[in-house]
């Protein structure tokens, strides 16, 4: 009957981890590394402009790209999200939809500078990150 209870355990343990632990890691990771080209991006656009301050936008730009697509993905395969919310283990899926929406506007958008700030800004407090 141990034996039983034992390889009952392991099955659950490796479901959990298999199906909730992973891609939460993976949608955290992913918020990492946003925040990295956050601030990449926050410090090329408070820079004079100049061919290399230009090549680190768009740089900067098709990696915020990305990875709203990728965290749109990662967020859509964790299972009972709603209920993960509730009990605080990730974000609200409103607060991700709304940085996948802030981060491909500012992908596309490399011209009003004050703007992509404010939306930079708007993006850390949605995913509660700090400078």
């Amino acid at each position: 009957m141990s034996e039983l209870c034992q390889i009952l355990v392991a099955v659950i343990s490796y479901i959990i981890i298999r199906f909730f632990v992973e891609p939460i890691y993976a949608q955290n990771k992913i918020i990492k590394e946003i925040n990295y080209v956050l601030n990449f991006y926050r410090n090329c656009n408070i820079k004079p402009i100049s061919n290399q301050t230009l090549k680190g936008i768009e740089k900067a730009s098709n990696e915020s790209n990305k990875l709203a697509h990728q965290l749109y993905s990662k967020t859509d395969i964790i299972p009972c999200y709603n209920f993960l919310t509730r009990i605080k283990i990730v974000l609200k899926l409103s607060h991700i939809r709304k940085t996948v929406k802030e981060l491909i506007y500012i992908s596309n958008d490399i011209i009003d500078r004050k703007d992509i700030i404010h939306r930079l800004e708007e993006i850390k407090k949605l995913l509660k990150l700090e400078d």
